[in-house]
Parts: C-alpha cells; sequence; structure tokens
C-alpha cells in the first residue's frame, strides 16, 4: 500500500488519474478515504483534508471550481464564483459554484449552476489557484465581464454592492462596463445591467453602504449624498454614510462590526458626536443594515418621515463629502 511519499507530492486537490501517477495504489486510495486523510471533492476528485482545513473559504471556492471544470473542461468560471477569485467581498453566503460553457456543451452538473453562451465563451483570463502548482490554473471572467453578469442575473443590492467594490478599487470603470454591456444588449437582464451600471458609484465605502443605497433607490427614496462629513468643535468631525441637506438629515449604518467592546466603544463615541451634530439642527437615523436589508419598510418609513418634514440646515452649517 503505497501512500505516505505520493501525498507529499500532491496538491491540495487531485484527481484520481493523478494520485495513481504519483504511485498510490488503489488499496491506497481507498484507505486514505476511508481513514478521512483524504475526501472526495467529487466523482474522480479529491482533497487532502489537513491541507483543506488550512484553506479560507475563497481557497477552497476556488478549489471546487477546480473539481467542477474537470468534468466540464471547456468551461470558464463566472458570476459569483468569479467574483470569489477575483477577491471581490461576498456580499452573501458564498453561493454554488457558477461556470459557463458554449451552448452545445450544456450539461447538467450536482452542486453547480451551469450558464451557456451562444457562440463563444466570455471574456477570461488565467486565475492562480490558491495553494495550487503553477501550471494549475482556472478560466476565469474579466473582473468587467464578471460584474455585467451578476448585474444582470442578481438582485440589485448584491449587484450593486459588487459594482461600487469594482469602481471604488478601480478593477474596473464605468466605461468599460457600459462597453461590456453593449456585447450583451440582447441577453436576459440586459436592463437590470444598465441599471445597476447607472447606479454605481465609487463613493461607497463598503458593500454594506452600497446595498443599503440600493434599498433606498428600490423604495423611492431620493437620492442622498454620500459620505458626508460635518464639522465638530475641536477640531473633529463626524462620518455619516448618507445624506439630504435640503431636508437636514443624516443616517448612520449600523454594521454590528467588531469585537463586543470594540463595538460598544465606537457606540458610545457615535452617540456623543451625534448629539453635537443635532445641536446644530441635523436630524440623525440610526439604519440597522440587517432590518434594512430583510425588513425594510419600518426603517424605510422612520426616514421618509423626517424626509418630508421642511427642516433645511442653514448653508454654513452643512456638510461636506468625505
Amino acid at each position: 500500500m503505497v501512500l505516505a511519499g505520493s501525498a507529499d507530492q500532491l496538491p491540495v486537490a487531485f484527481t484520481r488519474e493523478q494520485a495513481l501517477r504519483q504511485g498510490t495504489t488503489v488499496d491506497a486510495l481507498r484507505w486514505a478515504l476511508t481513514t478521512k486523510r483524504w475526501f472526495r471533492l467529487r466523482r474522480g476528485c479529491y482533497a487532502q483534508t489537513s491541507l483543506w482545513e488550512s484553506l479560507d473559504s475563497r481557497a477552497r471556492h476556488a478549489w471546487a471550481c477546480w473539481a467542477a471544470s474537470q468534468w466540464v473542461p471547456d468551461s470558464v468560471v463566472t458570476h459569483r464564483s468569479a467574483a470569489v477569485l477575483h477577491g471581490l467581498p461576498a456580499v452573501r453566503e458564498l453561493a454554488p459554484v457558477e461556470l459557463t460553457v458554449k451552448r452545445q456543451d450544456r450539461c447538467l452538473l450536482d452542486g453547480v449552476i451551469v450558464h451557456t453562451s451562444r457562440r463563444r465563451l466570455p471574456p477570461h483570463i488565467s486565475c492562480d489557484i490558491p495553494q495550487g502548482p503553477p501550471a494549475q490554473c482556472l478560466r476565469v471572467t474579466t473582473v468587467t465581464r464578471t460584474i455585467v453578469d451578476i448585474a444582470r442575473t442578481e438582485p440589485l443590492p448584491d449587484a450593486l454592492g459588487f459594482a461600487d467594490f469594482a469602481l471604488r478599487h478601480r478593477l474596473t470603470s464605468v466605461e468599460h462596463l457600459q462597453q461590456e454591456l453593449r456585447t450583451l444588449s440582447r441577453w436576459p437582464g440586459a436592463v437590470s445591467a444598465q441599471r445597476v451600471i447607472d447606479l454605481a458609484t465609487h463613493q461607497c465605502r463598503d458593500p454594506e453602504m452600497s446595498r443599503a443605497r440600493a434599498v433606498l433607490h428600490q423604495h423611492g427614496v431620493a437620492p442622498p449624498q454620500l459620505g458626508v462629513s460635518i464639522s465638530l468643535p475641536r477640531q473633529q468631525s463626524a462620518y455619516y454614510d448618507f445624506g439630504w441637506a435640503g431636508r437636514g438629515v443624516v443616517a448612520w449604518l449600523d454594521r454590528d462590526d467588531g469585537t463586543p467592546v470594540d463595538t460598544l466603544q465606537h457606540l458610545r463615541d457615535r452617540l456623543a458626536h451625534d448629539d453635537q451634530v443635532r445641536e446644530q439642527g441635523w436630524v440623525i437615523v440610526r439604519m440597522r443594515v440587517n432590518d434594512l436589508l430583510d425588513r425594510p419598510e419600518a426603517t424605510i418609513r422612520h426616514l421618509l418621515h423626517y424626509l418630508e418634514r421642511d427642516n433645511e440646515v442653514p448653508e454654513d452649517r452643512r456638510s461636506s463629502h468625505a
């Protein structure tokens, strides 16, 4: 039974054929699975348990894409899977692997969303697999095409989260997104993609802010100023995610991030600044991200209550963009 030496020469994940070429016997392969030293990613593809457990979620998803591509060789990693491989932040839990194939190569693959392309595969680049050998790469759609595909197929809050992040980090541009969309003008979801591109901006500092902005848009709230900073005494300033200077309203997103101690201290600092901002005549709305995304009606009603009032702040007390 040969295993120990051959395992050292294998990557995190590998095919049955790769293991056999490295000298692993069929009995040794079965024993490795029985003892859970290895486990099956999908039929014919295996991973070393100890190495797999050391990977982060992005790397694991990349290897899952690799395993799926072994069954669909002429494919490209696309949509949310491509976003993961490009390092774009996950706005929700990681979705199943997504691949695109030519129409004549369409197939069903368990646990994989397989999209089809009419004539040729979408624009793509080679992407290294984390902790994979140099020659082991994946074909992944470009960032621009990835954003457009997500904008065509995903809900507006999620799609805008990806698009804003890509613009803020200069991974693409509005011009490039428009150019790519023109090649897909007759594809399903093109109208939705255009709406995302029209709304996309580099001014949102994180995906939560982008997703919240999308929800406000969907509920007919007037477009806010983004990243508002209000001057305070002692050369301090208070930051707010959204602002409507004409109505004297600012809003901040309670993201509930950080450790409990950090979160509590941040909240104390925030409330102290809020008191000073109210003294200048501003109305402050605190919006919990999860509530706004999952149960937006109450938050929207609360916000609109203040936006419909006449509470314009004097010009000399108005905010500036951060």
